[in-house]
């Protein structure tokens, strides 16, 4: 895909390609690297596409019924290093501890370090330089493995993976 830069409420900017577009979230794979940024959709200021690009517009497609905190709560299963920019604009950096119900917490990489609690309806963005996984299970009744993983592949390409 073609590259696009979000403002943010915050004043930041992150140019990359979108990688998926889940209920309440964007992803992008930032450009020169792996890292790739989570933006909350009420954090985004507005999107812009390259000049004289066409654009797009239409429904959405591909990770909806997929949530910030559900893809926040997978890195932090991974004890992803991560900055967390609140949607006022303060910036967290350190390693994702745990996710629960309404709230992440981060142990920030400062000597000696602190926790940090973050509200998720306060998160604005999470910066992060290691990967989402799709993962769909097939369980008795859900269909044939192969089909299930056809429409992973689908599913991948519509993000340009």
């Amino acid at each position: 895909g073609r590259p696009v830069t979000v403002h943010c409420r915050s004043g930041r900017r992150h140019t990359g390609t979108v990688r998926a577009l889940g209920d309440d979230f964007v992803a992008l794979a930032l450009a020169g690297g792996r890292a790739s940024v989570l933006v909350a959709l009420t954090a985004v200021a507005s999107l812009r596409t390259p000049p004289g690009d066409a654009g797009v517009v239409g429904d959405r497609d591909g990770a909806a019924g997929l949530g910030l905190a559900d893809v926040v709560a997978g890195l932090a299963a991974d004890r992803e290093q991560v900055t967390v920019v609140t949607a006022g604009g303060e910036a967290i950096a350190g390693t994702l501890q745990s996710v629960g119900r309404d709230v992440a917490v981060v142990r920030t990489s400062g000597e000696p370090p602190a926790m940090c609690y973050v509200p998720l309806a306060a998160l604005g963005e999470i910066g992060y330089d290691g990967w989402i996984v799709v993962e769909q299970d097939v369980l008795p009744g859900m269909g044939h493995p192969k089909e299930s993983a056809r429409r992973n592949r689908e599913y991948l390409r519509s993000l340009g993976v």
